[in-house]
């Protein structure tokens, strides 16, 4: 009976650790004629700011477009390359005007970061790299938001 005593609980706490990490993530991609756009749901509403949960922006004669769909609260990683760009502009839109969504930070190749901005962003790229804008809402500004949006990221000489 002791044992049973000891087993049930050990066993509880594994089942739960097993049930957290088991979560599912949906990604899709479009490709159109001119641009690629790259549409990504990510269905996970915790935040984790880890390579899974980062999109990776196919640059294409300097230009990305992305189309998402995020759920309130959740955070979302762009990650592209420089290459031999030394400027970065980039937009979100959206057709909802209250979208409570901004480019939060950028990350550099270095580790270094800066933000917050806001829908709009312009920013030098002094280190070739990979670069990370970490997309978020604006907590002192609005309520958590989930719907549609698009960025564009354009990179300039």
């Amino acid at each position: 009976m002791t044992m049973f005593k000891s087993i049930v609980p050990i066993s509880l706490v594994c089942l739960l650790a097993y049930s957290c990490t088991n979560l599912q993530r949906k990604t899709e991609s479009v490709a159109t004629t001119n641009d690629t756009i790259q549409t990504k749901s990510v269905q996970d509403p915790v935040l984790h700011l880890s390579d899974s949960d980062t999109i990776l922006l196919d640059i294409q004669n300097g230009k990305a477009t992305v189309q998402i769909y995020k759920q309130a609260d959740q955070g979302i990683n762009l990650r592209f390359p420089s290459g031999d760009y030394t400027r970065m502009t980039g937009m979100i839109t959206s057709k909802d005007s209250m979208a409570n969504i901004r480019f939060s930070q950028i990350v550099m190749p270095d580790g270094q970061m800066d933000g917050p901005f806001g829908k709009d962003i312009s920013y030098g790229l002094p280190v070739k790299g990979d670069y990370l804008l970490l997309l978020r809402e604006n907590l002192m500004a609005g309520d958590p938001w989930a719907g549609d949006f698009q960025v564009t990221v354009m990179l300039s000489r």
